[in-house]
């Protein structure tokens, strides 16, 4: 068994990852057909989580042949936090992450002191201070140096 502290539920994963690929298509429709082979994940899903973000106002489809999705803002205007909460609701930081989301824990403090809030404010502003340029930017520059070492 493989345990992790962060738990991202699969839809918000699909919405992340889909929405890095389509900020990566700088400007042109992405269809469901592309986005999955990408990144591997069902398509009656992905388009049920596409759907939502459009809902969200993040995306944009377009009928037709050459239709598809592709975003309603600059990509260095959307974060990665609107994203999560397109899906999620509001990422509150001030709720007990072990003890099923209460507000307050049964024992007056936290057992885990003031770790949980901690770690859910840096996963908040983290998610907050990164956007989808910057996010393409990164795995651009990351593709290029491995690029260059295999080069070498």
């Amino acid at each position: 068994m493989v345990s992790s502290v962060i738990q991202i539920a699969e839809a918000t994963s699909i919405a992340l990852h889909s929405m890095v690929f389509i900020a990566r298509a700088d400007g042109m429709n992405v269809t469901v057909r592309e986005l999955v082979s990408t990144i591997g994940f069902s398509h009656a899903h992905s388009s049920k989580v596409l759907q939502q973000l459009v809902r969200a106002g993040l995306l944009q489809s377009v009928r037709g042949p050459k239709g598809g999705f592709r975003l309603c803002r600059p990509a260095g205007d959307i974060t990665l936090l609107e994203v999560w909460e397109a899906m999620e609701g509001h990422l509150a930081v001030d709720m007990c992450i072990v003890n099923g989301g209460r507000e307050e824990c049964p024992f007056g403090q936290c057992i885990l002191d003031e770790l949980p809030g901690r770690l859910s404010e840096e996963f908040r502003e983290y998610l907050g201070s990164r956007t989808l340029a910057g996010v393409v930017n990164q795995i651009m520059s990351r593709a290029e140096k491995a690029a260059i070492n295999d080069g070498v």
